[in-house]
């Protein structure tokens, strides 16, 4: 899976049915009170959306945010605390993955 170019993003629990998810939304932008971002990725169990379809989401229903400026993160605090949660030789390749050289 090729990794998204991540810059903005909020974080959002989305239900369907009997599932429910947080899940990252990219690109995230403002719209009116609310945010807008795009799903990139989706777990199986949502038949609803599909990668690429955006979702609009009020402020309150963020639990968390991510900005993303040149491999600095700013926000990301469920990404700071699963990553905090991994063993110390995974962590660089975590960084890589999200593409994060350093925490704001």
């Amino acid at each position: 899976m090729e990794v998204p170019v991540w810059g903005a993003m909020v974080k959002t629990t989305v239900i369907e049915g009997e599932h429910k998810a947080f899940m990252w939304l990219f690109n995230a932008r403002i719209s009116g009170k609310n945010f807008v971002g795009t799903f990139v990725e989706i777990l199986e169990a949502f038949k609803q959306y599909l990668v690429g379809d955006d979702l609009e989401i009020a402020e309150e229903d963020l639990p968390d945010w991510s900005f993303n400026d040149g491999g600095v993160l700013h926000g990301g605090y469920s990404l700071r605390y699963y990553r905090s949660m991994l063993p110390e030789d995974e962590r660089a390749q975590y960084n890589e993955y999200i593409g994060v050289k350093e925490y704001a």
